[in-house]
């Protein structure tokens, strides 16, 4: 991909500026140093789940008696070592204003998450980052982008890249219900000076944008809960499956570029396939222990650039390191 991941990063503290939550989704925006590096779209960051004081606020015993007693320190159970691995949904750094403001976007789904939706405004929050290596598109007239569920915080930053470059995407939200997305939902008429971005051919689709940025981008919204009014009842694979089918000459000069569980995935590169979708790339999320490539932990297998077209032709590589974003034709979605 690209040489992101060569670029400086940045080990030190941020403080938390403010929180939202909305369901099981937690939206914490990030006061970050002014060292920090402007972020490329598709980086990551690592992030304590607890805030910085918790370190000074371990007791400390100042007499044993016995030997085994000083590994006793107080430290509560519910403590979580390791930082957690989040991409990098927005990016901020206004004229004149010495810091930036980092956004992170996750849905609790465990401990360390649990712990990080916990904290306050003011909080301080050991971090690394920015790091990984991010996108680094050919030159595709059309740009369609498809996220699953919290998957939008992989390819968000790419879509306010895009757009400050004056080439507007197609956004494709796949939720199970309006109730569940991980950003509000606002569905609306398509504005027709931006109906330019959905194929000819597709009146059926030409349903709704959602304003689901701080910006208006022209997207749709796949839902399987059959009860949304304005979302296409289906799943975000079936959508860009009808999108390209009613206009197959769409998909060749696009780029497809998603963020979203394996399965999602391995279902839109199978389309894409099909189609002869110019560029498919792909945002990896795997687990991460140190998140700089030592540990091996997010390994994930890629074909080799072989003639031979066999599944057992392939390698490894870091999802920290390497990644997290890939040439989606080459990942192996299935272990």
């Amino acid at each position: 991909m690209s040489a992101n991941a060569e670029k400086a990063k940045l080990a030190g503290v941020c403080s938390v500026r403010r929180k939202t939550i909305r369901g099981a989704f937690c939206r914490l925006t990030l006061n970050m140093p002014m060292e920090f590096p402007h972020p490329a779209p598709g980086q990551f960051i690592l992030i304590s789940p607890q805030p910085h004081s918790y370190d000074s606020q371990q007791t400390r015993a100042t007499k044993f008696s016995t030997r085994l007693s000083r590994f006793d320190m107080g430290v509560p159970q519910d403590r979580t070592m390791l930082l957690r691995p989040m991409s990098i949904f927005d990016y901020v750094k206004a004229p004149g204003r010495p810091n930036g403001l980092l956004t992170l976007l996750f849905k609790v789904v465990g401990r360390g998450t649990l712990s990080l939706s916990g904290v306050e405004p003011g909080d301080r929050l050991r971090f690394l980052g920015p790091t990984g290596n991010g996108f680094n598109p050919l030159e595709c007239k059309k740009t369609l982008l498809v996220a699953g569920g919290v998957g939008i915080s992989g390819v968000n930053l790419l879509c306010k890249s895009l757009l400050a470059g004056g080439h507007p995407p197609l956004f494709i939200l796949g939720v199970n219900s309006k109730e569940e997305s991980p950003v509000r939902l606002s569905l609306t008429e398509v504005v027709p000076h931006h109906r330019w971005a959905i194929p000819k051919g597709t009146e059926p689709l030409r349903l709704v944008v959602s304003r689901m940025f701080d910006i208006f981008v022209p997207s749709m919204v796949a839902s399987i809960y059959p009860g949304d009014q304005g979302a296409f009842c289906g799943t975000a694979c079936e959508l860009v499956e009808r999108l390209f089918r009613a206009n197959p000459a769409y998909a060749e000069k696009t780029m497809l570029a998603a963020c979203g569980p394996a399965p999602m995935l391995e279902a839109l590169e199978e389309t894409a396939r099909h189609y002869s979708v110019r560029q498919f790339l792909v945002v990896l999320e795997e687990k991460m222990a140190c998140g700089a490539g030592t540990c091996l932990g997010c390994a994930t297998r890629i074909k080799d650039l072989t003639d031979d077209a066999r599944e057992a032709a392939f390698h490894y590589e870091r999802v920290c390191t390497e990644g997290p974003v890939f040439d989606g034709y080459r990942v192996i979605y299935r272990m």
